[in-house]
């Protein structure tokens, strides 16, 4: 239920068509997700952040074309909007990382399993 839910609000962060999936509210649930984060963060600073963030990269032509949230990343850095809109990229970098985080261990208990399933099979043999 976590991972649904945390998707859904990662989803609102989507670049596509002009940041038509941008919604506010699930990126404030989505900090809930990282409260040791964002402890001296108030909810209207950060709201007021979010509303800024859209309508400024929305009108930036350099925000047009990008293809995956690195890119977004990287664009933000190279624009220096990673310094304006601070919070929103400790959204995004925080995406990014647990996106990863997630992969590994999903690989790891994946290996984890075949090596425990040969191992069953070896030892159950004659």
């Amino acid at each position: 239920m976590f991972k649904l839910s945390f998707l859904r609000c990662v989803l609102c962060l989507s670049f596509a068509k002009s940041f038509v999936v941008f919604d506010v509210n699930k990126l404030l649930r989505m900090i809930e997700f990282y409260p040791n984060d964002f402890i001296d963060v108030s909810e209207v600073a950060l709201r007021h952040q979010l509303r800024n963030y859209i309508t400024n990269v929305r009108s930036d032509q350099k925000f047009g074309k990008l293809k995956e949230f690195s890119d977004l990343c990287a664009k933000l850095v190279e624009t220096n909007k990673c310094n304006t809109f601070a919070m929103v990229y400790k959204l995004l970098h925080l995406t990014l990382l647990l996106s990863v985080a997630t992969t590994s261990v999903e690989r790891v208990f994946s290996t984890m399993k075949v090596v425990k399933s040969n191992i069953g099979n070896e030892m159950g043999g004659p």
